[in-house]
């Protein structure tokens, strides 16, 4: 992980550590804050009667936890403070209402700028690893993921600079972990197998190791070829949303 590491703090040195601010940047369609006329430019004051300091605890833990319940939000909006009562909805790992929010970069020192980079692929490490379990629970659907086309795609369509960096890092993080996974012809199934010998000191076979390898490859291959099929079937799709 040491190349993200070195990514993401290069784009925090040069940019700035991203501070998520309390106005809203984006309001999902057909999502709780759409239907109670919540708009871009929005600034949430307040959660529950409760100031906002911080966006992370203060409002998207607070909606997180909310189970659903109502929660009242003090709205700012052209000098006009507005009181609106949302409904979170659940959305895969907790209750969301469907807004996202905007950010501003503040100055860094140099050390701190390394030490938010290692946070930072900790943060995407984590993120790696939620987005596999909610693909094994099926809160995430396959046709979701992400190959080599769409990648490609994606990465074309940014413009170099620290935007760019970040997203590299990012995608780095997600081979890496995804490379640990315990799956024959991985690293991790090399593990895995070492693994296995320890326990039953004795290594296994050349036979059963490769035919482990094989299986393991085909049904990596096949995967891959799936997720091939839905990057170029969602190439268009795609192409619109990053206009």
């Amino acid at each position: 992980m040491c190349s993200s590491d070195l990514l993401f703090s290069v784009v925090y040195i040069t940019t700035g550590t991203p501070v998520l601010q309390p106005v809203v940047s984006a309001v999902s369609a057909d999502m709780p804050a759409d239907s109670v006329g919540i708009q871009t430019g929005d600034r949430i004051l307040e959660v529950d009667g409760i100031a906002v300091t911080a966006v992370q605890s203060d409002i998207i833990e607070r909606i997180e936890l909310s189970a659903g319940h109502p929660v009242l939000l003090t709205i700012q909006r052209d000098g006009d403070v507005k009181l609106l009562s949302v409904q979170p909805v659940e959305s895969g790992d907790g209750y969301k209402i469907g807004v996202s929010f905007g950010i501003e970069y503040a100055p860094t020192t140099l050390w701190k700028g390394v030490v938010d980079g290692a946070k930072m692929t900790g943060a995407s490490v984590g993120s790696t690893l939620k987005t596999i379990q909610l693909l094994i629970a099926q809160d995430v659907q396959f046709r979701d993921l992400m190959g080599p086309v769409g990648i490609v795609q994606v990465v074309g369509a940014q413009k170099l600079g620290a935007q760019l960096l970040a997203m590299v890092a990012m995608i780095s993080v997600a081979l890496g972990v995804f490379n640990l996974f315990p799956f024959p012809v991985l690293d991790g199934g090399h593990l895995l197998l070492l693994g296995i010998e320890t326990i039953r000191n004795k290594r296994l076979s050349a036979v059963w190791e490769r035919r482990i390898n094989q299986a393991g490859m085909a049904i990596l291959l096949a995967v891959m070829l799936m997720v091939l099929f839905q990057d170029i079937s969602q190439w268009s799709m795609r192409a619109d949303q990053l206009r």
